[in-house]
């Protein structure tokens, strides 16, 4: 008796184990697209000449953005979920380049967006960038 009481208790916990993961993927869905890949990858100058310390962000029309910080040789990559950059090659996205730090390390430079067109994921953007003094003086 102790025995069937014993395995009627063990069929109860799955089946309360299963019921309950049927109802968190029902509520909240099962995850896709969460593989991760490269977006975009590339370098930012100014005058031919590293700029480290630049934000740099991709942005898809319906999937948000994702962003990368340039390091000491001006190199940055963006590597975002599968979803992003599936909408990104389908639609192409901007990448936009932004001085998050002012003039500390070369200068206070001005935002730049670059547009990359459908179809060029995984991309390889290279962008030079330009001082907010070049914008004054001219």
């Amino acid at each position: 008796m102790a025995n069937r009481v014993h395995w009627i208790k063990r069929l109860m916990a799955a089946g309360l184990s299963a019921g309950t993961s049927l109802v968190i993927a029902a509520c909240y869905g099962v995850s896709q697209g969460m593989n991760i890949t490269r977006l975009v990858r590339g370098r930012v100058t100014h005058n031919q000449q590293a700029v480290r310390g630049l934000e740099v962000c991709a942005k898809a029309p319906s999937e948000g953005s994702a962003c990368a910080t340039t390091d000491d040789n001006g190199d940055y990559s963006i590597d975002t979920y599968e979803t992003m950059a599936t909408d990104a090659n389908d639609q192409g996205f901007d990448l936009v380049v932004t001085d998050t730090d002012g003039p500390a390390n070369g200068g206070e430079f001005q935002k730049a967006t670059t547009h990359v067109a459908p179809g060029s994921v995984p991309a390889d953007v290279d962008v030079d960038v330009r001082l907010v003094s070049d914008a004054t003086n001219q």
